[in-house]
């Protein structure tokens, strides 16, 4: 897109949620790819090289055998309530913000949480969520919280004209008016599938037999927006818990070709050309 200047770049940014940067992620099907995709696929892998070189050059933190007390211990009581947790090298920025722990006098693992609400561009962070606690309890205590700080700041600043989001619409008399999602990891890039939290249920339940890395990021959702995210159905559910070995049998028994005679194959007039 064309620009005049940076305050037209910026309101552009403001605007699209355009960030200015290309996704360097997003497909492009091979009728469309030119010489620019392919140098820019380069020079990404390039990067990927250079970061993981950096990463591998940091042994002592790298290394799992070298990882903290605390962390292994975090690990080991995790993975024994039936979590799939994996942790990432040290110098990812997850790995450094994790502030999940075991503690010893609760016996209960203390999850760092994330509480994203996407449609209202908002993030809270519990550094210390109980495994016991029950989903309700993190979100409406930091959406009570938000009410509160912003209905007073707008009471004081009765001359300036505030615009919040408003977080009264996730709550109702009698019940709850958002789901909880939790992205589904391991899967390809463009197949994307979301966990349905139980909001009636613990942490710790909610979490058993799904992968995390590094730490939960709870997606909260208004009701009425929830069928725009697709749900993990049980089908791929029992096929994502399989052994990687088994899932890619399974994927190639399903997308084994019948076996075609040489004549055919070169006949141009074959049926076999017909779809």
């Amino acid at each position: 897109m064309q620009t005049c200047s940076v305050s037209c770049v910026k309101q552009h940014k403001q605007i699209s949620g355009c960030t200015g940067q290309r996704d360097k992620t997003n497909y492009v099907p091979i009728r469309e790819f030119t010489e620019t995709h392919l140098l820019s696929d380069y020079r990404f892998l390039e990067e990927a090289g250079r970061k993981v070189d950096i990463a591998s050059k940091d042994a002592r933190r790298f290394h799992s055998k070298s990882r903290p007390i605390r962390v292994t211990t975090f690990l080991k009581h995790a993975r024994q309530r039936g979590v799939d947790l994996r942790l990432m090298p040290y110098p990812m920025t997850k790995r450094k913000i994790n502030t999940s722990i075991y503690q010893y006098a609760s016996k209960s693992v203390h999850w760092r949480v994330e509480w994203v609400f996407p449609h209202e561009q908002l993030t809270f962070i519990d550094k210390g969520f109980k495994d016991s606690q029950l989903l309700t309890e993190g979100v409406e205590r930091h959406i009570q919280a938000y009410l509160q700080s912003h209905t007073s700041s707008c009471l004081q600043a009765s001359n300036a004209v505030q615009i919040h989001p408003d977080l009264s619409l996730y709550t109702e008399e009698g019940g709850h008016s958002y789901h909880i999602l939790m992205k589904v990891e391991g899967l390809p890039g463009k197949k994307e599938r979301f966990y349905k939290m139980d909001i009636d249920k613990s942490l710790c339940d909610n979490l058993c037999g799904k992968r995390v890395i590094e730490f939960p990021r709870l997606l909260v959702i208004p009701v009425h927006l929830a069928n725009t995210y697709l749900i993990l159905s049980k089908e791929e559910e029992t096929e994502l818990q399989k052994p990687p070995h088994l899932q890619q049998q399974h994927i190639t028994s399903q997308c084994l070709r019948p076996r075609y005679t040489e004549e055919e194959i070169f006949d141009p007039n074959s049926s076999i050309y017909s779809a």
